[in-house]
C-alpha cells in the first residue's frame, strides 16, 4: 500500500486555494476585494447547502486574503457560489484533482473540501507545486527511465508533460495570499524555524 499514491482523505481547507481563490482572482477579483461573511443558505430543498465558519464568528464582510488567511469558511462559499462552482471545478481539474460524480456540483464538496473519496497526496503536493513553479504544473511521475538489456530505451519521462495553469499575476497574487496565511494567519504557527516558507 503506497500512502503516497494509493490513500485518499478529504482535503478540507487546503482545497480553497485551488477550488475558489485561484480562479476567483482569474475571474477579475482582487487579493483585497471584499467578500461576505455571514451565515446563509444555498438552493433550495435537499439541494440546500448552509455553510458555517469553524469559529462561528461572522464578520459580515472579509478582504479576500484575510478570508484565505483565517480560513473563512462563509467568505469562502459565497465567493465560490459567485463566480461559479463550475468555475472551480474547471480549475481543480487543471490542477490534477480529478472529481467524483458525487462531488460535481456541491458548493462544500467544491468549496470546502469535502471531497468523496478524496484526494491522495500525491495529486495535492502536485497541485501546490504550481504556486512555487510560476503558474505551471508538472505532470508527476516516479520513474524517469527504463532500459532494457540492449540498451533501448523502453520508457522515458525524463521530459515530463508541462501545463500552465496560472498566468504569472495570478500566481503572484496566490502567492501573496499564500504568504500572509503564513505570517498573519492561521499558517503563522506552522512556521519552521530557521526557513522561509
Amino acid at each position: 500500500f503506497n500512502r503516497a499514491t494509493q490513500m485518499t482523505r478529504r482535503p478540507g481547507s487546503i482545497i480553497k486555494p485551488l477550488s475558489v481563490y485561484a480562479p476567483a482572482l482569474e475571474a477579475g477579483y482582487k487579493i483585497d476585494a471584499v467578500l461576505k461573511d455571514d451565515d446563509r443558505s444555498y438552493g433550495e430543498g435537499e439541494a440546500a447547502y448552509s455553510t458555517e465558519n469553524v469559529d462561528f464568528v461572522y464578520d459580515g464582510e472579509v478582504p479576500m486574503y484575510e478570508a484565505l488567511a483565517v480560513s473563512k469558511n462563509a467568505a469562502t462559499v459565497w465567493l465560490l457560489d459567485q463566480i461559479g462552482i463550475k468555475r472551480g471545478e474547471k480549475k481543480l481539474a487543471e490542477f490534477g484533482i480529478e472529481l467524483t460524480d458525487a462531488d460535481v456540483g456541491k458548493l462544500g464538496a467544491i468549496g470546502l473540501g469535502a471531497l468523496d473519496p478524496g484526494v491522495t497526496p500525491l495529486e495535492m503536493a502536485s497541485a501546490y507545486t504550481v504556486f512555487a513553479n510560476d503558474g505551471v504544473r508538472v505532470e508527476p511521475h516516479f520513474i524517469t527511465k527504463i532500459v532494457d538489456p540492449t540498451g533501448a530505451v523502453v520508457v522515458n519521462n525524463s521530459n515530463p508533460t508541462e501545463k500552465r495553469v496560472l498566468s504569472k499575476s495570478v500566481n503572484d497574487d496566490m502567492n501573496r495570499m499564500l504568504l500572509y496565511s503564513i505570517t498573519n494567519g492561521y499558517g503563522s504557527t506552522l512556521q519552521p524555524a530557521g526557513y522561509e516558507i
